[in-house]
């Protein structure tokens, strides 16, 4: 008891300035390794198990819930084809979920124009870059319209 009140004095003394923790925005640009896609295997054990994916879009700070075969679809808009340059930011993280559990989390980096593509993580490392398909393409392309045209999220 007597170590936590002098931990607690000698904090309260402390003259530096607090720390300002800045909200989450989209990451830069990753320059990262050549990663292998996510095997097109485990991409449909992904798909016939997911029932709930959530989507956190970082910077607008909003989130869309999808469930049941809707969840399903979102899944297959990751492509099993492998993407070698990354030269956008991360700008929505996305939860793979089934029956309450992570099945995978991955990052979603989108600009809109020339870069479209999912990093799934593993461990919270990047493991595998797979590209999205026209369908997640535009899904995200009319996210990001409606939302810089209309303040708030999206309805």
């Amino acid at each position: 008891m007597a170590a936590f009140c002098l931990c607690l004095l000698v904090a309260c003394n402390n003259n530096e300035e607090p720390t300002v923790v800045e909200p989450a925005v989209p990451s830069a640009p990753q320059t990262l390794p050549d990663l292998p896609p996510y095997p097109e295997d485990k991409l449909m054990e992904l798909y016939t198990k997911t029932d709930h994916i959530d989507f956190l879009f970082m910077q607008n700070s909003f989130s869309i819930n999808v469930a049941g075969e809707g969840a399903q679809n979102q899944v297959r808009m990751i492509r099993p084809e492998a993407v070698t340059r990354y030269p956008c930011g991360e700008v929505v993280k996305m939860f793979i979920q089934s029956q309450g559990e992570e099945l995978a989390h991955a990052g979603v980096f989108f600009d809109g124009a020339n870069c479209s593509h999912v990093i799934i993580y593993v461990n919270d490392r990047p493991a595998y870059a797979n590209a999205l398909d026209p369908g997640g393409i535009g899904f995200f392309q009319n996210i990001m319209t409606r939302f810089s045209t209309q303040p708030g999220p999206p309805q």
